[in-house]
């Protein structure tokens, strides 16, 4: 997060925690991350919150890091990223927490998006490719109905 950008660096919509810097004045005039989420979308949710106090998330083109979410399989010919079903159980749970936390169009948006990847695409792909389907598919429906139907915090 910064207040300007230079040639070095440029602004997104949205980030991944993972490598995200994070200056003191910023946290104090956001606040906290959501400890709620602890695995997925706290990124997300905290985004949403910068924009509405009018803090631009900028990305730094100097540094660059790799970073790998899920693990990465070759299966019949397609290269696949798979998730845990503990992993997919957030990913879905939060998304919906995180709309029906804000109830705004970003946070709409951004639910929507994340629905259709990890839930809709992400479903077709494990029942198409990867192993273990039915605690997959299981905890994408937890996750769901859990982020439609748990206390917000």
């Amino acid at each position: 997060y910064e207040e300007r950008g230079d040639a070095e660096s440029e602004p997104r919509r949205q980030y991944i925690n993972s490598g995200a810097l994070y200056p003191l004045r910023v946290i104090e005039r956001i606040g906290d991350f959501n400890e709620d989420f602890f695995i997925d979308a706290i990124d997300k949710e905290y985004g949403i919150r910068a924009r509405k106090k009018g803090v631009a998330i900028m990305r730094y083109n100097v540094c660059r890091l790799v970073h790998q979410l899920g693990y990465h399989r070759s299966i019949g010919g397609h290269d696949v990223n798979c998730y845990s079903a503990f992993r997919l159980y957030y990913l879905n749970r939060n998304c919906i927490k995180m709309f029906r936390k804000q109830r705004d169009a970003a946070s709409l948006r951004e639910c929507l998006f994340y629905f259709k990847q990890f839930a809709l695409k992400r479903g077709w792909q494990i029942v198409r490719y990867e192993d273990r389907k039915l605690s997959k598919l299981s905890a994408i429906a937890r996750g769901v109905f859990s982020g439609l139907f748990s206390r917000l915090r």
